[in-house]
């Protein structure tokens, strides 16, 4: 398990850290003091709980290294909503770690050291919580945290549309052959008209001549229902 906190806590440019360190903190500090003051004075402001958290998983598409995030929202004193990525760190459980599923424990231990270094007291500021639908990170929330944990958009989104329309990324799943051939044609359709040039000018003249005006061509990745919104537009 990558344990290196101080390293990935709200720091993003990593070149600038390695060619110019101590100006880099000193910006960091500056960062945090911000953070800082801004949720003092939210706290002083309001008389109830109001934070929203957002601890995510993020896959990186180039490395395929998984990250976890945490984030933070909530109204200031002049009803303006603002939001401050606290850390990013890698998230690398052992093997050991995931057969004793112990998943839930380390995704709990880091954002309560998170917690303590912005004086955030979960009992008296978090109102909510979001995550994706993964167990883990909802256990992690909802029952560790202790962290009233309500859906994400996209992620209802998405697995609203998989329900409705019965599809699933392994084809032998799906409930609606219709629709999961339906939806592989038009993906098949983009793909080869994306790889060819002059289809692709054939398409946007067609466009014009119909529509008058241009609209690119979507595909989408199978698990993203976002993004099939798109391909179906």
């Amino acid at each position: 398990m990558v344990t290196d906190r101080s390293s990935t806590t709200y720091r993003g440019r990593w070149n600038e850290v390695n060619q110019h360190p101590q100006a880099s903190c000193r910006a960091v500090h500056t960062c945090e003091k911000i953070i800082i003051m801004s949720l003092a004075e939210a706290r002083s402001f309001f008389t109830i709980k109001y934070l929203l958290l957002y601890l995510d998983l993020i896959k990186n598409k180039m490395s395929n290294q998984k990250y976890l995030a945490l984030r933070v929202c909530f109204n200031t004193s002049t009803k303006f909503n603002i939001g401050y990525n606290l850390a990013v760190r890698r998230f690398a459980p052992t093997t050991d770690e995931r057969q004793a599923e112990q998943l839930s424990t380390i995704l709990h231990e880091w954002p309560s050291g998170i917690f303590e270094e912005f004086g955030i007291k979960v009992m008296f500021d978090v109102l909510t919580s979001t995550s994706d639908s993964g167990s883990n990170v909802k256990h992690t929330l909802d029952i560790l945290i202790d962290a009233w944990w309500e859906w994400c958009i996209s992620h209802l989104i998405h697995l609203a549309l998989t329900e409705t329309f019965g599809t699933s990324i392994d084809p032998n799943n799906s409930k609606n052959v219709d629709a999961c051939c339906f939806f592989q044609r038009i993906k098949k359709v983009i793909e080869v008209v994306n790889k060819s040039e002059y289809l692709q000018g054939a398409f946007e003249e067609a466009m014009l001549e119909l529509l008058e005006t241009y609209l690119k061509l979507f595909n989408s990745p199978q698990h993203r229902w976002s993004s099939t919104a798109l391909v179906l537009e």
